[in-house]
């Protein structure tokens, strides 16, 4: 393995781990009747950094928001790499994820935030089979 690969290899490491490491915030939030903005920034949170990994993984260098969604639509959405269902998951959680964030958008649902905990789970287990071996 070449430096630049070693560099990659550990690059979608840590990124698939940041993904599994918020989506357990994500659920520890659940269950400790954490507030359903902070499950959703944590859903979204842990399928952004699932893209990063991928991305990663084909030598696609993304950290911002609007950035890392364009390239995952582009590389992995248009192609068909991925379910339409599942291409469709990462800018719906954006949507209710700036809403949660935002001062004077509409307050996240206990509902909407269970529904994008289940959606980042299976998004991030999609993406992890995606992810080279190694």
């Amino acid at each position: 393995m070449t430096g630049k690969q070693s560099e990659r290899s550990l690059a979608v490491k840590q990124w698939s781990k940041r993904a599994q490491d918020a989506l357990g915030d994500a659920l520890a939030l659940i269950q400790q009747g954490g507030s359903p903005e902070g499950i959703a920034n944590r859903s979204y949170h842990a399928m952004h950094c699932a893209m990063v990994a991928l991305l990663r993984a084909i030598d696609q260098a993304a950290i911002g928001r609007d950035e890392v969604l364009a390239l995952f639509d582009k590389e992995f959405v248009k192609s068909k790499t991925l379910t339409a269902k599942l291409g469709k998951l990462p800018a719906e959680a954006a949507k209710l994820a700036e809403a949660a964030e935002s001062e004077k958008g509409p307050r996240v649902t206990n509902e909407q935030a269970f529904e994008m905990y289940n959606s980042a789970a299976e998004f991030v287990a999609a993406i992890e089979e995606k992810l080279p071996a190694g």
